[in-house]
């Protein structure tokens, strides 16, 4: 099917196939939560590279709150 799409719209057209289980779809969420997180970070890197804005001491929090939500999901998903 990814072919058929691919072959009708472009191969810029990005489709994901969806986790059939569970689990597949618990991993990839949180996959797709670090690397979303490792984006935020470059970004943020970036911005005080380049012109010297320090998002840090704003975002520590966010960090925070989003490292504890994830070891609790870890948690909950190896020790249930």
């Amino acid at each position: 099917m990814k072919e058929i799409l691919q072959s009708k719209y472009g191969e810029g057209l990005d489709i994901k196939e969806s986790p059939k289980t569970e689990t597949e779809r618990e991993l990839a969420l949180f996959i797709d939560t670090i690397e979303t997180l490792e984006h935020i970070w470059h970004s943020e890197h970036e911005l005080h590279e380049d012109f010297g804005i320090d998002l840090l001491g704003f975002n520590q929090y966010h960090y925070h709150v989003i490292e504890n939500l994830i070891m609790l999901t870890h948690i909950i998903f190896f020790f249930p």
